[in-house]
């Protein structure tokens, strides 16, 4: 792989930043070491233009044109320049409770905006879901390792859907590299599509447990308000039974039936 397709496939730089305060950062040293300017320098001063405005947003800007990136010769070769322009890409989030979550990201004006895009989303979905906040509240550190495999996964992938298309020389790329947007933008928004098909299976799982969890209780609730209904119609009964029978045996012990008085016997006359 020659240097202008590496140039092409790379992030040179990436950060996240919580409230424009850098906590993650990834260096592609091989590549920014040979970069002429202070790259780490205008990246700040651009980032806090970007978090100027407390939003949500997706975006790039143009960083710097022309930047020359010294090249070793080797086995003898010559030392060359290599220019390259520099963009800035950025994804910023903000929080429900006003926190601000910024990703930037450094590479060659010749990236494919889309594949830095997606990148970027993946990084914020990540950390947003494993790396926000640990269950005691403090950050979690451990990010660094997972945002440095996610870049250079994605450049991975980036390098083979441009060998796939068999491109050898920097010309033979830009012929192709609105076709290969168009193929990767379809790419995916096919995974977004499953993604979202995949939440949506989730969120019907969820609901179908909710609903039998509902059914449960409701059923517990109707048998308990049977049993309830039944106790007291058997109260009602048993009670007019109760003053029924003792209209007849005497109220409140059936004295008359249980303990009936025996008959007196007539007084006899003297003579």
């Amino acid at each position: 792989m020659s240097l202008e397709q590496e140039l092409d496939s790379s992030v040179y730089y990436a950060a996240l930043s919580l409230n424009s305060t850098t906590l993650y950062t990834y260096d592609n040293v091989n590549l920014t070491s040979k970069l002429n300017v202070n790259y780490s320098e205008l990246v700040s001063k651009n980032l806090g233009v970007i978090n100027s405005v407390q939003e949500t947003r997706i975006n790039s800007l143009k960083l710097a044109d022309n930047v020359v990136m010294g090249v070793t010769g080797s086995h003898g070769t010559t030392p060359r320049n290599v220019l390259t322009n520099l963009m800035l890409y950025y994804h910023k989030k903000l929080m429900k409770n006003n926190n601000l979550i910024t990703i930037v990201a450094l590479c060659n004006d010749r990236m494919l905006d889309r594949f830095v895009y997606n990148l970027m989303e993946k990084i914020m979905e990540e950390y947003l879901t494993h790396f926000y906040q640990t269950e005691d509240g403090t950050l979690s550190y451990e990010f660094k390792n997972r945002m440095r495999d996610l870049i250079v996964d994605h450049e991975l992938k980036l390098r083979q859907l441009t060998a796939n298309y068999g491109a050898t020389t920097t010309n033979e790329l830009d012929e192709i590299r609105d076709l290969m947007s168009e193929n990767i933008d379809r790419i995916l928004n096919r995974g977004e599509n499953l993604n979202s098909l995949i939440n949506k299976t989730n969120n019907l799982n969820s609901s179908a447990g909710s609903f039998r969890r509902r059914t449960v209780m409701v059923k517990r609730k109707l048998w308990w308000s049977n049993i309830k209904f039944i106790v007291l119609v058997s109260t009602v009964v048993l009670f007019v039974i109760y003053l029924f029978v003792g209209l007849e045996c005497g109220l409140p012990f059936y004295t008359r039936c249980l303990h009936p008085s025996k008959p007196s016997q007539p007084h006899q006359k003297t003579i």
